[in-house]
């Protein structure tokens, strides 16, 4: 769970959000544009973690919850 704020009709708003860890076969994306999301690609985790982006420390911690050093979820055996 993360928290984090907005501002939306010229009020501020607090806002929880879930997260869950999930797979798909389906490549396709739609972008939220009512979130303002303007664009969604898929990436390797670790490597986006290693390009140092421009986002929120909460969701940077969600990221490096489940990926370790190898670029793989916590917990994968191989």
């Amino acid at each position: 769970e993360t928290w984090h704020t907005y501002i939306f009709k010229e009020k501020r708003w607090l806002k929880k959000t879930y997260w869950y860890r999930m797979q798909t076969t389906d490549n396709q994306t739609v972008p939220q544009t009512e979130e303002d999301i303007e664009a969604i690609e898929w990436v390797d985790a670790a490597a986006w973690l290693a390009a140092g982006p421009v986002v929120y420390g909460s969701i940077r911690d969600v990221v490096e919850a489940v990926v370790d050093t190898s670029g793989l979820p916590t917990g994968h055996t191989s």
